[in-house]
Formats: C-alpha cells, sequence, structure tokens
C-alpha cells in the first residue's frame, strides 16, 4: 500500500514544486509583438525546466515501480527516501522557474502556480515524514491535500501554455 502512495506522489509532484517566495519579475513589454514574444519565451523556457524535472525524476519513478510491486517492509523503508529526492528536485526546478521573466498580464497565474507548486513540494515532504513515523493518517491527509492542490495547479499551468509542467 505504501509503494502505491509513493507512485501517487511521484505522479502528482512530476510537474514541479519548491518553497516558492513571492515576487515574479515581469517583462517590459508594448507592444502586441513584443507581449507574443515575451509569452512564448516564458512558456519556452518554463516547459524546458519541467521536461528536465521529468527526466531527472524518471530514475525514480523507476524505483517507485519496483518498490509497489514489491510490497515488502523493505520498499516501505525506501519511500520516505525517495520522495525527499523528488522534492529536492522539484524545489531546485522551481527556484529556475522563479527566475524566469513572465509576460506582466500571466503574473498572477504563474504566482499562484508557483505558490501551488510550492505547496505541492509541503505535502509530500509531509507524506515522507509521515512514513517514516508510520503514521497511516497523516500520510492519508497530506496525500488528499497534495491530490487538491495539484488538480488546481495542473489547471493553471494548462492555462499558461506549461504543458511539461503537469503529470
Amino acid at each position: 500500500m505504501r509503494a502505491l502512495v509513493l507512485a501517487s506522489v511521484l505522479l502528482a509532484l512530476a510537474g514541479c514544486g519548491s518553497t516558492h517566495t513571492s515576487g515574479v519579475t515581469t517583462a517590459k513589454v508594448t507592444s502586441p509583438a513584443e507581449k507574443r514574444s515575451a509569452r512564448a519565451a516564458f512558456v519556452a523556457a518554463a516547459n524546458a525546466v519541467c521536461a528536465h524535472l521529468k527526466a531527472e525524476e524518471a530514475p525514480l519513478k523507476t524505483r517507485a515501480g519496483r518498490l509497489e510491486t514489491a510490497q515488502s517492509e523493505s520498499a516501505e523503508s525506501e519511500s520516505a527516501p525517495i520522495m525527499e529526492q523528488v522534492v529536492a528536485l522539484a524545489r531546485a526546478a522551481e527556484d529556475k522557474l522563479a527566475a524566469i521573466v513572465v509576460p506582466p498580464e500571466d503574473a498572477a497565474a504563474v504566482e499562484k502556480l508557483l505558490t501551488g507548486f510550492s505547496e505541492e513540494a509541503a505535502y509530500v515532504h509531509d507524506t515522507a515524514v509521515a512514513f517514516r513515523k508510520h503514521e497511516r493518517t497523516a500520510w492519508e491527509a497530506a496525500l488528499g491535500s497534495l491530490s487538491q492542490v495539484h488538480t488546481r495547479d495542473h489547471g493553471v499551468a494548462l492555462g499558461l501554455g506549461l504543458r511539461e509542467c503537469t503529470s
């Protein structure tokens, strides 16, 4: 069961995530052509960051898949460190996302998405802590919250054109 939870956590966090602090840098644009160019540059850069994160997470997903089929005590003990590795990768990716210049009209949505990614990472961390302590109620609660935030973030990312930042 816990390995199945691990697989769910990895799938939810595959987009990105971190400990985001407020403030995105917006592009200074005036013409419609500059706005289109700024948006295209933002979307391309953000999708590249998220695609790189997915590639980094791939070996962890493979390990999680093996743990899911193993269903052993040792498999359960390996779950929390994998989750923490995913959180570390996601936090590094979020720092890169936060550094990308954002079109002014997308600033509020990007801020919402970065905040959501931070929340996702926190819930994955909470799940890992609960796994280590063998606190089923706590990891179920964290996983439920993660699922809700992830669903919201998925929609925001798609609305921005960030197909690589969804899972």
